[in-house]
């Protein structure tokens, strides 16, 4: 609680010095069309793996545009490897806000390593509708001849060039891409996609034969994560997997750290063909999950990763945002109506099998 604290305090702090000194000039999109990119950085300073996921189409879009261009992207500490794996990113620059908020030594120096790189654009690719202190602190650290994000509260005191606010009933990541097509002037519609690794895929064989899954198996992922006013009942989940593995089909339930004390009292050992995966590195989520032929979850970030890789999804939303949080488009499916019950969830399922 102390540090949460004294890391607000210290970023109101920033936030008002550094609107004070702020001098950039505004920039037109127009203006940037005839400028030579070629450099570009993309902020999106976050340690959750849907909001990395969110900013492919947009990564993509602008490599596209400037193909001859460096870009690299400005993320937080954990799960960079999901960005590193596209080729078009010339580096994934990992931020440990954590340690900023009690060293500023550390943040100074990164300021200083990004003003040295000497960046032509620079992109806030945060929420269109909440303000990323760390993005736009790490934005301005960067001073680069154009910042470009979208116009909510203090943001436009430091950016070069802010985007309108859009209509937010739609997925987040065309929000994210909205941002490109505003430079070039184009409209595009791109989904996040990626395929899993080599070393994923590899990873994810050896794990499925050792809990005794072959190839011919019919497999379905069940991940009981989210925070806490997303989460599904784990108990309706056990229940769904039990039914699952019942009809012959092999089911992996996944679970993250912040489910750990949900299973403390409850034993799978006596489900046949239900298999409990906790807390595994990222790339073997993503191996395996790569593996499945169905995927149901609540909103978090393996959804995402299930929906980019083109793995059908059945999605449990208990708030009524998933027009832009989740995937509407076959072979995907949102459970209706919202906060749905077990006879819901089950035919919905059943209707993908």
């Amino acid at each position: 609680m102390i540090l949460k604290f004294l890391e607000r305090k210290l970023k109101r702090f920033l936030i008002k010095f550094l609107s004070k000194i702020s001098t950039s000039e505004r920039v037109s999109v127009e203006a940037i069309r005839k400028m030579s990119i070629k450099k570009i950085a993309v902020i999106r300073q976050d340690n959750r793996i849907g909001n990395l996921i969110f900013t492919i189409p947009l990564l993509l879009a602008l490599k596209d545009d400037y193909p001859l261009a460096e870009l690299n992207v400005i993320t937080g500490y954990k799960f960079g490897e999901i960005l590193g794996r596209f080729k078009v990113i010339k580096n994934v620059i990992p931020f440990n806000q954590k340690r900023a908020a009690t060293n500023p030594f550390y943040y100074f120096s990164f300021r200083k390593r990004l003003k040295k790189a000497g960046y032509d654009l620079v992109i806030d690719a945060g929420s269109m509708t909440s303000l990323s202190t760390n993005n736009i602190l790490i934005g301005a650290a960067a001073k680069s001849k154009v910042y470009v994000g979208y116009d909510r509260r203090e943001s436009a005191e430091f950016l070069t060039t802010a985007i309108p606010q859009i209509d937010e009933k739609q997925h987040e990541s065309q929000l994210l891409l909205h941002l490109a097509d505003q430079i070039s002037n184009k409209n595009r519609v791109l989904y996040p996609s990626f395929k899993a690794t080599t070393g994923e895929t590899e990873q994810a064989d050896y794990t499925l034969t050792k809990l005794g899954i072959s190839h011919s198996d019919t497999l379905i992922g069940i991940h009981v994560g989210g925070r806490y006013d997303k989460r599904w009942d784990l108990d309706r989940f056990v229940k769904l997997a039990d039914d699952l593995a019942s009809k012959g089909k092999k089911v992996i339930l996944f679970s993250g750290p912040d489910e750990v004390a949900l299973f403390k009292h409850l034993s799978l050992d006596e489900i046949s063909g239900v298999f409990h995966i906790q807390s595994a590195p990222i790339g073997l989520v993503i191996g395996m999950i790569s593996k499945c032929e169905l995927f149901i979850t609540g909103d978090n970030g393996p959804l995402h990763i299930a929906a980019a890789l083109g793995v059908p999804c059945v999605q449990i939303f208990k708030v009524d945002n998933y027009d832009r949080y989740g995937y509407t488009k076959p072979p995907h499916k949102v459970v209706m109506p919202i906060n749905p019950s077990y006879e819901d969830v089950a035919a919905t399922v059943n209707s993908l099998l």
